[in-house]
């Protein structure tokens, strides 16, 4: 699938965000990928770092995975970054797509299912535990720092202490390559419950800041819109509503 625009790609979720004709094929192509590659086959995969036999993929989740590939796919040859990605369906559909994997995820057992799974299906998928927000950078030897062509991250922001959150972001800033896109997703909402959530504009435009500051920028249309959405979405806090936000982000080309 060719890299298509979204409407608005910096927003709050919206489930008429489902509709958009291309997240439509993307959802469909996800969910076929689920059934065919998971289900059908007694392959367990993860969501919210619980990995087990799934028959559906939430709504919600389906927002993020959908409109993220749509924003940033990528394509045979091509380097992505999973931040977060352990034993879910979006780096494993990406390596389907002949595309390289690296998987970032603290959870080494959610890892060693990836990498089980991509040695026994023949995807170029590399998963590593090292940990980005740390004070000391470490980035795995031999990973294309400074070339990846996408990169995706789903919700883990907001378990990350927000002065580790900022050295991450700024990391993968300097990760992606010259014309790569990162796409961000995250807790937004006065009654985010996450350890550290995006809980009001100040916080959501000091982290769009420090990403500009290393180097990236938002894609157009720039403005983020806040669709005004506030639901129950974890259901371990009934008495929390709040939203799921998206960033899409780019680094310009080098003019030579």
């Amino acid at each position: 699938m060719a890299r298509v625009d979204l409407r608005t790609p910096n927003k709050t979720h919206d489930w008429r965000d489902l509709e958009e004709p291309a997240v439509v094929q993307a959802r469909r192509s996800l969910t076929r990928f689920l059934l065919c590659g998971f289900t059908f086959r007694a392959t367990p995969v993860a969501i919210n770092g619980v990995l087990r036999f799934r028959w559906r993929i939430r709504p919600l989740k389906l927002w993020e995975y959908a409109r993220g590939w749509v924003a940033a796919p990528v394509t045979a040859g091509q380097k992505l970054l999973d931040v977060g990605g352990g034993g879910t369906l979006p780096p494993c559909f990406a390596a389907t797509q002949g595309a390289e994997v690296f998987v970032l995820d603290p959870d080494t057992q959610l890892n060693q299912a990836t990498d089980r799974l991509a040695h026994a299906r023949g995807w170029a998928i590399t998963t590593s535990a090292a940990d980005l927000a740390a004070e000391q950078e470490a980035w795995p030897v031999g990973w294309p720092v400074g070339a990846f062509d996408a990169i995706h991250s789903y919700c883990v922001v907001e378990h990350i202490p927000y002065a580790g959150q900022e050295r991450l972001l700024k990391r993968l800033a300097h990760a992606l390559g010259p014309g790569g896109r990162m796409v961000l997703t995250f807790e937004y909402g006065e009654q985010a419950p996450g350890e550290a959530p995006w809980r009001d504009r100040e916080r959501l435009d000091r982290m769009v800041e420090l990403m500009m500051e290393a180097g990236l920028q938002l894609v157009e249309p720039t403005d983020f819109e806040d669709a005004g959405h506030r639901e129950v979405l974890d259901r371990r806090y009934p008495e929390a509503p709040f939203a799921f936000g998206m960033l899409v982000l780019e680094k310009p080309l080098r003019v030579s």
